[in-house]
């Protein structure tokens, strides 16, 4: 699980014959990890390599990061905005939702309070 620098178990230092030999043969850096790749997978790297399917894992994420971003602040500039309408007039807005039978009656029992 740790990557061949960092690992101290009995295969790492196998592993690290293996490459030194292919060094002393005169391959390059890229054609050990290719040799290692074809042996093992690409599970032996220690990050995928960004082509293919593993493009999708790195972008995926970061579209969704910036999708979810954009509508969150749509989402709050309507929630902000729509508290404007009852800042502007907000006894009227309120007069607005009462039918006239309650406004009648309300009227009446502060009429009546008024007496006391």
């Amino acid at each position: 699980g740790d990557i061949l620098v960092n690992c101290t178990c009995e295969r790492s230092e196998e592993m690290r014959a293996i490459i030194a030999g292919m060094i002393d043969r005169g391959m390059t850096k890229d054609e050990v990890i290719q040799a290692f790749v074809d042996q093992f997978g690409e599970v032996i790297l220690s990050a995928p390599p960004r082509k293919g399917f593993n493009l999708v894992a790195y972008t995926v994420p970061t579209a969704g990061l910036f999708l979810f971003t954009m509508v969150a602040v749509v989402f709050v500039r309507r929630w902000k905005g729509s508290g404007r309408k009852w800042e502007e007039d907000p006894a009227g807005a309120e007069d607005d939702n009462l039918s006239d039978e309650v406004q009648r009656r309300i009227d009446e029992e502060l009429a009546r309070i008024e007496e006391d």
